[in-house]
């Protein structure tokens, strides 16, 4: 007879779980005042399958190499293939398999999380070897988040040096971490200053679209599209506050607010507007707002309430502390340029990520607590 494993719920486990499931009943709720079609309801399923995941999580306690080893080879990857598609297959941008907005955003979330285990790696048995595998897959992220040419991405880089610094502070060497974040700021100052990049250009040239769009001179590229849809679709939320104009329903509303036909045409090639709190508003209301709304903040609040009361000695639950909060914070700042969780690859990896996160963190308090009894 198989024994269930004990799960050791407590009560921010449950909170977790209710604001997982609270997204998953918001959006089907809004997708049935819809008559949505069924592929509509496949989106907030990942907030339901998170659920099992995270119970399977707390009840098995996997192995923790098995998280940051998984991380050594997505962000590797990403380097790898990215230099592939530039160096040999002479793209562009680089892309994966998927867009290249999307290719680097996932790229520097995973290079943001490859550094949040540098201070567990540093207590593990063949430390060098750990900090090296890390160190060298974070760079291989960054520059696969590089040769993708996404900006929006590049929003989120400072965001996880500042949680890295704040929340490592107390747990490294102050050379050690004084020497890593000049390192981080000279590596993306070099970035920004040798043409061959790409950054440079890319930044100038999106500091350039603003200002004609703002001027009324051009709106037909990327930034000038962006900020066409943000505007046209802002004006379509207080019709209808409460569920939204539906997935498909805002589209038509929203192309009769765009005087320049090759605007129209631009903006017709997306399925939404390229920013999730925006996106959102428009589609399904004030509900799915709301939904979106407790999937940031219920997490974000949660991981940080339990990264501010560890103790030095916890260095294994802290590093989960810090990738959950790099987590939420990148897909909220992704989500500023792009309607990143309307992607499946966002949307899962968001889901799954976030409970492996907290699954992983809670495993190594429990395990922690153990010792101190033992």
């Amino acid at each position: 007879m198989i024994k269930r494993p004990a799960l050791g719920l407590n009560r921010k486990d449950a909170i977790m779980i209710g604001a997982l499931l609270a997204c998953f009943v918001l959006n089907c709720t809004v997708n049935l005042i819809h008559g949505a079609s069924s592929r509509y309801y496949e989106e907030p399923s990942r907030y339901l399958l998170a659920v099992g995941a995270l119970l399977a999580i707390l009840g098995c306690r996997p192995l923790v190499k098995f998280w940051w080893v998984g991380l050594i080879i997505g962000a590797s990857s990403a380097g790898v293939y990215a230099l592939i598609q530039v160096l040999m297959e002479h793209r562009e941008r680089a892309f994966g398999l998927m867009n290249p907005i999307q290719f680097g955003n996932l790229s520097i979330l995973m290079s943001g999380l490859c550094l949040a285990g540098l201070g567990w790696a540093k207590r593990q048995s063949c430390s060098g070897y750990w900090v090296l595998a890390l160190a060298a897959a974070a760079t291989l992220g960054i520059l696969a988040s590089v040769l993708s040419g996404a900006r929006g991405g590049w929003l989120a880089f400072p965001a996880i040096v500042l949680i890295l610094f704040f929340n490592l502070r107390s747990h490294l060497p102050r050379r050690v971490l004084y020497t890593s974040c000049a390192t981080a700021l000279a590596f993306l100052a070099a970035l920004y200053l040798i043409p061959q990049t790409g950054v440079q250009e890319r930044v100038n040239r999106g500091a350039v679209e603003t200002a004609q769009y703002l001027s009324g001179k051009s709106v037909g590229r990327s930034v000038g599209l962006r900020l066409e849809m943000w505007r046209s679709a802002s004006t379509l939320i207080d019709e209808k506050p409460l569920a939204g104009w539906g997935e498909e329903g805002y589209i038509e509303p929203m192309m009769q607010r765009i005087d320049d036909s090759k605007v129209r045409e631009g903006v017709s090639r997306f399925s939404h507007v390229h920013n999730d709190v925006l996106d959102v508003s428009v589609k399904r209301g004030v509900l799915g707002l709301l939904a979106l709304l407790i999937i940031y903040t219920v997490p974000l609040a949660l991981f940080c309430s339990e990264a501010l009361r560890m103790k030095r000695s916890q260095v294994e639950a802290k590093a989960f502390a810090m990738s959950g909060i790099i987590l939420v914070v990148s897909v909220v700042l992704f989500g500023l340029t792009q309607a990143f969780l309307r992607h499946n690859s966002g949307v899962t990896l968001y889901a799954f990520m976030l409970v492996a996160a907290w699954g992983y963190m809670r495993c190594a308090q429990q395990r922690e607590v153990g010792e101190a009894y033992a």
